[in-house]
């Protein structure tokens, strides 16, 4: 079984990513402590009087500002800009309407949710269960490197099979990581704030005020399942997109590059492109979105889909999947035209063709230059220094 491949060091590095994660979650809760006390910046959550007679305010008050988001909807239906028959702006005004019209039916319930904010504050989580997904896909490919693709690729059904087994052990250990990353998180913040867990899994889940406009009834066991679920889905697709890249290309250096150049025009996109923008559509599914925080969960958005409103969410869950396919697609693709090293019949592939037609050239590139460029050839290609300048210039733009 290939999910049992991974190695000691990867299964130990994975530990103790956790354990890091883990202690940097109690840290970034003790400097806000910290902060707030000293400073007085980002008040620090605590169930207190306090924040109870606010919890209070906030559940008696959650059916007014229902009724508010409603009425403001159906008010400025009645504007002559937002009333043109079959456009998005009359779609949108509707779609809001009757999905806050649905909520009028829950009834929030006040409990200690602290641990749950505490909880859900801590996006840092997010970028260690990435780390870890990279490091799945890595060990994936590992064979490659162990000289054994002209074994491994000897047979069609043989490469088929093996990339759906690839696929499936990737699924799993981003189950465990998912898992046990984000429960051990939970756990973790229900001990430090006194949380019950069990005992609040049948209030719903506009009970926690960040989840005030989620326009679906749902209790929150059903959205932690939900949520799971979600960062199941969405740490499979980044270990998948990957894989993909280190199972293309050889270099393992060069592939980590591509990755990191992705994460960086993903990172570009979501600062770039605001929520209103036309194309917002590119914004709201992109996966650094996505991971980022759980603004996917908290913020109400419809979009435009040609001239209807779409809640974000549906369009969101669509290009998961769509991604999710392509990727497994060309990750077939390439499995069953990869060809064994020492087969002769891989020079017939019109693709590898050209892809050695470019080694060679890169090859011979060094004999054509003169002494200078030799020397930034040698800096800059073979001691991989662009990468180094690439990402200095990243840091000065940002």
């Amino acid at each position: 079984m290939e999910w049992r491949k991974v190695s000691k060091n990867t299964i130990v590095l994975l530990i103790s990513i956790f354990f890091i994660q883990s202690f940097f979650f109690l840290y970034s809760l003790n400097i806000k402590e910290e902060r707030s006390h000293i400073f007085g910046a980002e008040p620090y959550i605590q169930y207190n009087d306090e924040y109870k007679e606010k919890n209070k305010q906030y559940v008696e008050g959650y059916h007014k500002s229902i009724v508010d988001i409603i009425e403001r909807a159906e008010s400025m239906g009645g504007i002559s800009i937002f009333a043109t028959q079959d456009s998005f702006s009359q779609s949108n005004l509707e779609q809001t309407k009757k999905d806050f019209e649905n909520m009028l039916d829950i009834q929030p319930t006040a409990f200690n949710d602290v641990f749950l904010k505490h909880y859900f504050d801590f996006d840092y989580i997010n970028l260690f269960v990435a780390i870890g997904c990279v490091f799945i896909a890595l060990s994936m490919v590992d064979n490659k490197r162990l000289g054994l693709r002209s074994i491994l690729h000897s047979s069609y059904n043989g490469r088929v099979r093996l990339v759906l087994n690839k696929l499936f052990a990737m699924l799993k250990w981003d189950t465990i990581i998912v898992l046990i990353f984000y429960i051990g998180n939970l756990i973790i913040s229900a001990f430090k704030f006194e949380g019950n867990i069990l005992g609040c899994l049948c209030f719903p889940i506009q009970s926690v005020s960040y989840f005030s406009k989620f326009p679906y009834e749902m209790n929150i066991g059903y959205f932690l399942l939900l949520y799971l679920l979600f960062k199941i889905f969405l740490a499979f697709i980044v270990s998948l997109i990957a894989w993909l890249i280190m199972y293309c290309i050889d270099n393992t250096i060069i592939s980590i590059g591509v990755i990191g150049l992705i994460c960086a025009t993903m990172y570009i996109v979501d600062r770039v492109i605001g929520t209103n923008s036309p194309i917002n559509h590119i914004k709201f599914c992109n996966i650094w979105y996505l991971f980022k925080d759980i603004s996917v969960f908290t913020e109400y958005k419809n979009l435009n889909w040609f001239e209807n409103a779409v809640n974000k969410n549906i369009l969101i869950y669509f290009s998961l999947a769509s991604i999710s396919v392509v990727c497994i697609a060309i990750g077939l693709i390439v499995g069953i035209k990869r060809y064994p090293c020492s087969s002769r019949t891989k020079n017939n592939n019109s693709i590898l063709r050209f892809i050695s037609k470019i080694k060679r050239f890169v090859i011979s590139l060094p004999e054509k230059l003169s002494v200078g460029m030799l020397e930034l050839y040698k800096i800059f290609i073979k001691q991989k220094g662009i990468i180094v300048v690439v990402l200095l210039d990243g840091l000065w733009i940002n």
